[in-house]
């Protein structure tokens, strides 16, 4: 059967004007964070609009993730609502900033934006937009509505597709908690490796010598801690306590007098592990008692 179809029928119609895709995610913010986030998103080719005065850009994203610090949240929220009543808006608004909630976004969510919090739960250290951290394991966490909760997930499995990604509670008293545990983990384990490392001169160290060991011994620590669920018992105590040596911890103590912050700290710890161990039955309770008498 011949085809009736005429030979111009076949060529394509010719092409207008190409319009460019809108881009995916909008970012507020370029320091050490965004500057982080852009060059993620874009080394996976991803679109991005990072320009902060372009507010009708950033509407026409289907996610905006603001990079800002904190107390500039509650104003640009303001500002970003204003610009976008009545006309074109993202579907879901994210911040970063881990004690804070998604009701720092409310004049968005009142414009029908799911709002939210994607936090990382690390600290990035310079500005360098290729910086990678290596961790025991990438982690963030996300609270806030629903439908921001699935975009923050998705996000993030395009920034690190091995990263944890966990969701948390959003209520004030939750969000300190959270935000007190990051703080201890990050600020607190620097000055831990500071103490030591200055216990290590102390000891006869060279000064880059103490830094490394210190180091060392905090991340064999944290990569056997987090290999251990928070249960009590759980955690493999090391060194004196787990040996029932009273009289190693005396003597440390003693070399401590005259040096009260590090003494406390040291103190401290050694208290919370005692309880740990107690609670998992891993020293008799007669060598705990003596312990406990010993550091309090």
């Amino acid at each position: 059967m011949t085809s009736t179809t005429s030979s111009t029928s076949s060529k394509r119609a010719p092409k207008g004007p190409r319009r460019a895709a809108a881009p995916a995610v909008g970012l507020v913010g370029v320091g050490r964070l965004g500057s982080y986030v852009l060059h993620r998103l874009r080394r996976r080719g991803v679109a991005v609009q990072a320009r902060r005065g372009d507010l009708a850009a950033l509407a026409r994203t289907r996610l905006v993730y603001l990079c800002v610090p904190e107390d500039r949240l509650r104003g640009l929220a303001v500002e970003l609502a204003q610009a976008w009543a009545g006309g074109a808006r993202p579907r879901v608004v994210l911040h970063a900033a881990g004690h804070l909630g998604a009701d720092v976004l409310a004049p968005l969510a009142t414009l029908g934006i799911a709002t939210g919090v994607l936090h990382p739960m690390r600290a990035f250290s310079h500005r360098a937009a290729g910086q990678h951290v290596r961790a025991v394991q990438n982690c963030w966490t996300c609270a806030g509505a629903a439908e921001a909760r699935r975009h923050a997930r998705r996000l993030v499995r395009v920034l690190e597709p091995r990263a944890q990604v966990w969701e948390r509670s959003d209520d004030a008293r939750s969000r300190r908690l959270y935000h007190a545990g990051c703080v201890l983990a990050n600020n607190g384990g620097l000055a831990l490796h500071q103490l030591a490392a200055r216990l290590l001169v102390r000891g006869g160290l060279a000064p880059r010598a103490a830094d490394q060991g210190a180091a060392a011994l905090l991340n064999s620590a944290v990569f056997r801690g987090a290999r251990q669920a928070v249960i009590p018992g759980e955690v493999q105590l090391r060194g004196p306590l787990a040996r029932g040596q009273h009289d190693v911890v005396e003597q440390h103590l003693r070399a401590l007098r005259g040096d009260a912050l590090t003494a406390q700290a040291y103190r401290s710890l050694s208290l919370v592990l005692l309880e740990l161990a107690r609670q998992g039955r891993k020293l008799d309770a007669g060598t705990l008692a003596r312990f406990q008498r010993l550091l309090r």
